[in-house]
């Protein structure tokens, strides 16, 4: 399961310096990116210049911690030349996951409201997270 924005085109240098990009990608990397649910509780994250592993660690039934790599597509990176430049996309990145934190607590907390029925998929917006739950529960199933 996952996702392929058109739309990455980070500005992490105000002086428009970008991290070097992965070699040999077509153009559809440009503005491309993929993000996937890499099961059970990995996700990974691709763009044309770096790509990110989070591993989701479950800490009893109320809590889970998030593990966060960022791994960069030119050894050169890891310089000094690029030290702000990687401060900068590592805050990005931090934004974005801490936005989706709110979220994912009270989705958490309507599954366990009295009143929640378990919910209705549409085929329309759900396919991934339909696809997700066959895999969990294929996975989950005895064998044959």
């Amino acid at each position: 399961a996952g996702q392929g924005p058109t739309v990455y085109q980070p500005q992490i240098s105000a002086d428009g310096r970008r991290f070097p990009r992965f070699e040999g990608l077509s153009s559809q990397w440009d503005a491309g990116a993929e993000y996937i649910a890499f099961f059970p509780n990995v996700l990974l994250g691709v763009h044309n210049d770096h790509a990110f592993a989070i591993l989701l660690r479950p800490d009893g039934t109320g809590r889970t911690h998030e593990q966060v790599e960022i791994y960069y597509a030119d050894e050169a990176v890891r310089g000094d030349e690029f030290a702000e430049m990687r401060a900068t996309n590592t805050e990005m990145w931090r934004t974005v996951f801490s936005e989706d934190v709110d979220v994912v607590e009270g989705m958490q907390r309507g599954r366990h409201a009295s009143g929640y029925d378990g919910g209705k998929f549409s085929a329309v917006m759900d396919a991934p997270t339909h696809h997700f739950h066959s895999w969990v529960a294929t996975a989950l199933s005895p064998a044959p």
